[in-house]
C-alpha cells in the first residue's frame, strides 16, 4: 500500500474568584522537547501513532438526502477512519475521540467523554450510535466505549453541531456515529492481526469478508486482554456478522449481529498519601495503619441485532431499520470489603431496547432550484431492571434493597421533517423540525412510582455558501435536548425528598449557534474551522436540600459555552506531512446554586451561587500537533504532542489542577498483504491523574494535612508509558 498516496487523497463513504490555588502538574517538558528534537534530526526518524489525516474534507458523508463530502456539509463534523484507528494502535475508541477538537476526557480511570463540556455527573456524554443503534446503556446511560471492538469499525463521525432533526432525543450533548465494516466485492478476503504491549496487553482479531452473487458478508472476531496500568484487568471478546442482499443497484436488505463480553476491574480514587505510596496499586491504604481499600468489578454483555432496508432511486429514496439490543451487567461494589463489608453490594442490571427508524424523501426540481424534503419517524422502547443484593448483611439492608430495586420504562416517539434546498450551485439552505414525545414509567420495590412524560420540538437551520468545489462557509442554529437516565430517577426515589421529587426531573436543553468554514486549499493545507456559542439549560448536578441533606441529582442551573475549533493538515512534500487539531473554549455558569465548603472554617458548608464561575473539570484549551514522515517507500513515521490545559476542580474555582502534556511515537511498515508496527504512548511516562473535589472539601488537622495536603482531593491515575509491537496479514 502506498501510504503517502493514502495520506493525501484517502476517500471513504460514511454514515453521516476566591482564594486561588494552583496545583502544578509533574511534567519535565524540557526533557521531552529535547528528545523530540533528537528524533527530528535522526536519519530515519521514529514514528508516531497519529492518524493519517485528521481533516478528511474529501471523505463522503451519507446525509439524510444525498452523499456529500465533509467539506460541503454545513455542520461541524470530524471523521476517523479504520486506517486511523489502526495507525494509532487504538484499543478503545476513546483513544481516538479525545484527539478531536471539542471532545474532552471527563472520566476517572476510564473514558467518559464530554463534547464542549456538556456532560453532567453520573451520566453518559454524547449520543453514541453503532450502525444507528444507541449505546447509552445501563443505569447511568454510560456509553461504555470499552465494549465496542475497534476491529469492527469502518469509520467514526463526530458531530458537534446541533444533531436535532437527524438524531432527535438525547442529541444535546453531541453525536458520535460509528459505522462498522461491511463485505467486499471479491469472493473471499480477510485479515488477521495481533499485538502485544505493556501490562501484558494482547489484542487480536480475525476477519472474513467478501461477496457472491447478490450477497456480501463481513465476519469479525476479536479478543482484548490486559493486566492494566493500575492492575485493573480487562478481558473483552467481540463478534460481529453483517450481510446484505442486493436485489439490484437500488434495493438492498441487510442483517447485522453484534456481541461483546467485557469483564474488568475499576480502581477507586486515591488520596495523596496512597497516590505517592503506590500510584498503580489496585488495593491500597489511605493512611499508615489504615483499612485496605479494594476495587470494584464489572461484567458486561451486549447483544444487538438489526435488519435494515435501503432504496436509492434516481429521485426517491427510502431507508429503514428495526433493531433490538440486550444488555446484561453485573456490578460488584466490593471496595469496602475490608473496612465495612455490610455496605458491599452487587447489582444485576438488565436492559432491553427496541428501535424502529423509517425515513424517505424525494429530489424535486432541476436547474437553478432543487428541493429535497425528507420525512421520518423514530420509535425507541427501553426497559431497565435493577436488582441489588447485600451479601454480607441481607437482613439489615432490606430497606435499602427495596429502594434500590427498580423497573424503568422509557418510550420515545419522534417525527421529523428535514428540508434541503439548493439555489444554483452555490447557495444551500437546510432546515428541519421534529416532534419528540418521551414518557417514563418508574417504580421501585418500596412502593414509589412515577409516571411522567415530556413533549419537545427540536429544530435546526443551516444556510451554507459553496464558494467553489473546495470551500464552504455555513451558519447553523439549533435546539436539542438530553433526557435523564434511570440512575437519576433511582437516586431521587431513594430519598423522595419534597425538594427533588422524581417527577420534577427535566430534560437538559441546548441552543447552539455556529459559523464554520471548510477549505481544501491545496494538498499542503486543508482547513476546518468552527466558531460556536451555546446556551445549555437545566444542567444536572448533585442536589442537597435546604437542610443540606443529600437528595440525589437535580437540574442545577444553566451555562454558556463559547469557543473556536480548528483542524488543519496537509502534505508539504512527498516525505513530510503535518496535523494540527485543537480548540479554545470558555464555559461558565450563568445561573445555579450548589452546596460547597465555604472555607470560613475547615468544615463550614453552605450554598453559593455559581453565576460567573467556570465549569469545573473543563479545560479552556487542548491541542494536538502531529508530524508524519515517509523516509522510504512503505515506511510511515509519526510523532504527536498532545496538550490539555489546566482546569478547576471545584465549583468556586479555588483549586486548579495543572495541564497535561504527553508525547506518542511509533513506526509502521506496510506492504500490500502485511504490515508491522511499533508504537509508544506517553513515552516519557508522565504522571497524569483525573482529580475530583467539586465541593472544595479541606483536610482537617496537621497530621492529615501533612499526609495529603490542604485539599481533600480524589486522584485517579491515568495510564503511564505504553509500548506495543504488532503485525497484520491480509488476504
Amino acid at each position: 500500500m502506498d501510504t503517502k498516496k493514502m495520506y493525501a487523497t484517502g476517500t471513504h463513504k460514511t454514515a453521516f474568584g476566591e482564594k486561588h490555588v494552583t496545583m502544578p502538574h509533574n511534567l519535565n517538558c524540557q526533557t521531552g522537547l529535547g528528545f523530540l528534537f533528537a528524533l527530528f534530526v535522526l536519519p530515519v526518524p521514529l514514528a508516531a501513532q497519529g492518524t493519517s489525516e485528521q481533516v478528511k474534507l474529501d471523505d463522503v458523508v451519507v446525509s439524510a438526502t444525498r452523499e456529500v463530502s465533509v467539506k460541503d456539509i454545513p455542520a461541524s463534523i470530524s471523521v476517523i477512519t479504520a486506517q486511523d484507528l489502526e495507525n494509532m494502535g487504538a484499543k478503545n475508541i476513546g483513544d481516538a475521540l479525545v484527539r478531536i477538537p471539542g471532545v474532552y476526557d471527563d472520566g476517572a480511570s476510564k473514558y467518559y467523554l464530554s463534547v464542549r463540556g456538556t456532560r453532567s455527573s453520573m451520566s453518559g456524554g454524547p449520543l453514541i450510535l453503532v450502525d444507528g443503534v444507541p449505546q447509552d446503556l445501563g443505569k447511568h446511560g454510560y456509553n461504555n466505549y470499552e465494549t465496542i471492538p475497534v476491529s469492527d469499525i469502518e469509520r467514526i463521525e463526530v458531530l458537534r453541531s446541533p444533531g436535532t432533526t437527524a438524531f432527535g432525543a438525547d442529541s444535546a450533548r453531541g453525536v458520535i456515529s460509528i459505522t462498522t465494516k461491511s463485505g467486499r466485492d471479491r469472493a473471499l478476503g480477510g485479515n488477521v492481526n495481533t499485538s502485544y504491549g505493556s501490562w501484558d496487553t494482547w489484542n487480536s482479531s480475525a476477519t472474513l469478508n467478501g461477496g457472491f452473487n447478490n450477497w456480501d458478508y463481513f465476519l469479525n472476531a476479536s479478543v482484548y486482554d490486559t493486566g492494566g496500568f493500575l492492575h485493573d484487568d480487562q478481558t473483552r471478546y467481540g463478534l460481529r456478522f453483517k450481510t446484505n442482499y442486493h436485489f439490484n443497484d437500488s434495493n438492498s436488505i441487510g442483517l447485522n449481529f453484534g456481541y461483546a463480553d467485557n469483564d474488568y476491574k475499576t480502581v477507586r480514587g486515591k488520596n495523596r498519601y496512597a497516590l505517592e505510596n503506590d500510584r498503580r496499586a489496585d488495593e491500597f491504604i489511605k493512611s499508615p495503619g489504615g483499612e485496605l481499600v479494594s476495587y470494584n468489578e464489572m461484567d458486561q454483555q451486549v447483544f444487538s441485532n438489526a435488519i435494515t432496508y435501503r432504496y436509492q432511486g434516481e429521485n426517491a429514496f427510502l431507508k429503514g431499520m428495526a433493531a433490538a439490543t440486550y444488555y446484561d451487567e453485573l456490578s460488584n461494589h466490593r471496595y469496602q470489603i475490608y473496612s465495612d463489608s455490610k455496605n458491599v453490594y452487587r447489582e444485576d442490571r438488565d436492559q432491553s431496547r427496541y428501535k424502529i427508524d423509517v425515513s424517505g424523501g424525494y429530489h424535486l426540481g432541476d436547474g437553478f432550484f432543487k428541493y429535497t424534503p425528507t420525512l421520518g419517524i423514530n420509535m425507541e422502547f427501553t426497559s431497565f431492571e435493577n436488582i441489588r443484593e447485600y451479601p454480607y448483611d441481607p437482613t439489615g439492608k432490606i430497606a435499602s434493597k427495596r429502594m434500590a430495586d427498580m423497573e424503568f420504562d422509557q418510550d420515545k416517539v419522534g417525527i421529523f421533517l428535514q428540508n434541503q434546498m439548493f439555489f444554483g450551485d452555490q447557495f444551500e439552505l437546510n432546515f428541519g423540525i421534529r416532534f419528540d414525545d418521551v414518557s417514563y414509567k418508574v417504580e421501585n420495590h418500596a412502593g414509589d412510582r412515577v409516571d411522567t412524560s415530556s413533549t419537545k420540538y427540536p429544530w435546526a437551520i443551516a444556510p451554507a455558501y459553496h464558494w467553489s468545489d473546495k470551500a464552504t462557509t455555513y451558519i447553523s442554529v439549533g435546539k436539542s435536548y438530553w433526557y435523564p437516565t434511570p440512575g437519576y430517577y433511582q437516586a431521587a426515589m431513594e430519598s423522595m425528598n419534597p425538594e427533588n421529587l422524581p417527577e420534577n426531573l427535566k430534560p437538559e436543553e441546548s441552543i447552539t449557534y455556529e459559523i464554520g468554514h471548510k477549505h481544501r486549499l491545496t494538498d499542503w493545507a486543508n482547513i476546518n474551522m468552527t466558531l460556536f456559542y451555546m446556551e445549555y439549560k437545566d444542567k444536572y448536578g448533585l442536589f442537597y436540600d435546604s437542610e443540606q441533606k443529600y437528595a440525589g441529582y437535580k437540574n442545577t442551573g444553566d451555562s454558556k459555552h463559547i469557543g473556536i475549533e480548528l483542524e488543519v493538515d496537509g502534505m508539504l512534500n512527498d516525505f513530510f506531512g503535518y496535523r494540527l487539531a485543537g480548540n479554545y473554549m470558555k464555559a461558565e455558569w450563568t445561573s445555579g446554586k450548589e452546596r460547597v465548603y465555604t472555607w470560613d472554617t475547615p468544615t463550614s458548608r453552605d450554598f453559593r451561587d455559581l453565576d460567573g464561575y467556570k465549569l469545573n473539570r473543563v479545560p479552556e484549551y487542548k491541542y494536538m500537533v502531529g508530524l508524519d514522515f515517509f523516509p522510504i517507500e512503505h515506511l510511515r513515521c509519526n510523532i504527536d504532542l498532545n496538550v490539555t490545559g489546566s482546569y478547576y476542580i471545584d465549583y468556586l474555582n479555588r483549586i486548579e489542577y495543572g495541564g497535561r502534556e504527553t508525547v506518542d511515537i511509533g513506526i509502521r511498515y506496510e506492504r500490500e498483504t502485511w504490515s508491522m508496527w511499533m508504537i509508544g504512548k506517553n513515552i516519557f511516562n508522565e504522571h497524569i491523574e483525573s482529580v475530583y473535589n467539586s465541593n472544595g472539601q479541606l483536610n482537617i488537622g496537621s497530621e492529615e494535612i501533612a499526609l495529603n495536603g490542604l485539599y481533600n482531593n480524589e486522584y485517579h491515575p491515568r495510564n503511564g508509558m505504553y509500548i506495543e509491537i504488532g503485525a497484520s496479514f491480509r488476504f
